[in-house]
């Protein structure tokens, strides 16, 4: 080879990333006698999912069924109708409502996985047209995947290149959410011998004509051209640590602060586009409040944790630096909005810096949010007066303030912001107490505390437009041959205006599997390459019809139903 030529390998099918999304096609192509590569730029595998509490959003899964709990397919589409405020793709979610199910089925018999329903967790807007109080959302089973895979890591060492769980820093290095569904799949692949090259970047896709061929990428061996029969998946992740782009697309991007692997550089993004993919919602995403950890670091940032459960307890409440209340805090979507406000007045968002502000009634009751301990961020102070001095807060807006709630707390009803007023409002009020209203409380104990909170985002929802076979399309619809794509590197057209718990997860592996499962079919009907070759010796992937059938109608719920 001369000096400074690019390597060249050949695989079936190349993976971009390693998420979820990824391990499912790796495995679904290695079962089908296919030779797929994994390709992730980080050292560990996992991507974002590691960080995340594994949530599933699966309308009509089997373990909701195993409790008795009915669902329809039609059901779960009104649903998502009603939520996607007219910027959804009907055709991806009925794929979506139709696969998700038995995918969840197939995870558990290919890998240690078990799922298990999120107790009592209902819809986010439950009483909404084909809402649901309970079991759509799933989650590993932590005790029965966490023995599985600690058994697993003594026989197999890179079991251990999965991403540690920094958002729960209890398990760590633990098999628990987000990471035991990561390390469930990734087992899965190691079983199989999936190729996988770690710290290796995707610089550029290939192209031939009007095809995608494979990807260049830089890695531990330098510049390295890699060729793919089938397609290459893009799985990247979103592009919120890329802040040039994030100030371009998200309204307040300035502001957001990712909680995302540090990877999420929307690497994929700026391929899929060069390459001509449609791009949609990217000025989405799913803002949540975070509180930053001091001392720690996220891969040598600065680390901002998600916090929501905790600030729907009773005995709190978030105020702005004028002391006033801005948002309905039992429902994180609703403090988002707060914050979003802009005034054109003073240029500026009048409801940031915010600040959670709890009584000792709390702190007796429930600990502390996120379990942290006072430090610069949470302070305690022996009255409002201290408190509001040292953040800042105007302390007449502050004491008028939670006098109204004290006054609301003892009636049981938040008159300014509903507070508590939905299923899922309510759901993780775990100690009703005395008040009627399991969500609001007074907050008259001294000492109190005050924790300042920021704008987060758990990923940004624009991306790629693909098909219901993962196949990324032009603006004109039409696929561009041989690029696939899943995950946060799509636009998250299930549920469009609106992010639901799980859908992030769920796309990711319905997609991932899809295009696992259409690579080898289109690459039989395309059209021959220039030399004439063709690509009519690819074998099929195994077929999704079969003992998933039996339990979920695959392509349709009940009897005589088309999605």
């Amino acid at each position: 080879m001369a000096t400074g030529e690019i390597k060249t390998h050949e695989y079936d099918a190349l993976l971009v990333g390693a998420g979820i999304g990824s391990l499912a096609a790796a495995i679904r192509l290695s079962e089908a006698g296919l030779r797929p590569l994994i390709v992730e730029k980080s050292a560990t595998v996992g991507g974002a999912t590691a960080y995340s509490g594994g949530v599933v959003w699966a309308p009509g899964n089997h373990r909701m069924r195993e409790k008795g709990i009915d669902d329809s397919a039609s059901e779960a589409m009104a649903y998502l109708e009603s939520v996607a405020r007219g910027r959804w793709d009907r055709a991806l979610a009925a794929a979506y409502v139709d696969e998700i199910a038995w995918i969840l089925e197939w995870v558990e018999d290919v890998t240690p996985l078990r799922w298990m329903v999120y107790p009592d967790l209902p819809d986010y807007f439950a009483e909404r047209l084909g809402g649901k109080l309970a079991g759509r959302c799933v989650l590993p089973q932590p005790r029965l995947v966490a023995a599985a895979l600690e058994d697993a890591v003594a026989a197999r060492p890179q079991m251990r290149l999965v991403r540690d769980s920094v958002h729960f820093p209890d398990e760590r290095e633990g098999w628990a959410a987000g990471r035991a569904l990561v390390g469930s799949l990734w087992l899965r692949v190691l079983e199989l011998g999936v190729d996988h090259r770690l710290e290796t970047r995707a610089v550029q896709l290939v192209r031939e004509g009007d095809a995608v061929k494979g990807v260049e990428v830089d890695g531990p061996d330098g510049r390295t051209v890699l060729r793919a029969r089938l397609g290459v998946l893009l799985n990247t992740g979103g592009f919120e640590w890329n802040r040039k782009m994030t100030m371009r697309c998200v309204p307040g991007g300035h502001l957001v602060h990712p909680q995302t692997p540090p990877t999420g550089e929307g690497d994929g993004h700026v391929m899929a586009a060069k390459a001509g993919a449609a791009l949609a919602l990217m000025d989405q995403t799913i803002s949540t409040p975070a509180v930053r950890i001091p001392d720690a670091d996220n891969e040598g940032l600065p680390l901002y944790r998600l916090l929501f459960q905790e600030l729907t307890y009773p005995h709190s409440l978030i105020v702005n630096s004028a002391g006033e209340r801005f948002a309905n805090e039992t429902f994180f979507q609703d403090i988002v909005r707060g914050w979003d406000e802009y005034d054109d007045a003073t240029a500026g968002n009048p409801n940031l810096p915010m600040y959670f502000v709890f009584d000792s009634e709390y702190r007796r009751t429930y600990g502390m949010p996120g379990g942290l301990a006072v430090n610069e961020f949470l302070t305690e102070h022996p009255d409002l007066g201290s408190l509001a001095a040292a953040h800042g807060i105007d302390l007449t807006g502050l004491e008028t303030q939670v006098e109204r709630l004290n006054v609301d707390a003892r009636r049981g009803v938040d008159g300014e912001f509903a507070r508590g007023e939905t299923a899922y409002q309510r759901a993780f009020a775990a100690l009703p107490g005395e008040f009627e209203n399991p969500t609001i409380g007074t907050v008259e104990a001294a000492p109190f505390y005050c924790l300042e909170l920021f704008a987060g985002t758990s990923g940004h929802r624009g991306g790629a437009v693909i098909d219901q076979g993962g196949r990324v399309l032009d603006p004109d619809g039409r696929a561009i041959r041989g690029l696939y794509a899943c995950g946060s590197v799509t636009a998250g057209l299930v549920t469009g205006a609106t992010y639901l718990t799980g859908a992030s997860l769920g796309q990711a592996l319905v997609f991932g599997v899809r295009a696992a499962d259409a690579m080898p079919e289109d690459a039989l009907m395309a059209p021959p390459d220039a030399d004439g070759a063709g690509l009519v010796s690819a074998r099929p992937s195994p077929p999704t019809i079969g003992k998933y059938a039996k339990t979920t109608g695959h392509g349709r719920w009940d009897e005589g139903e088309e999605i």
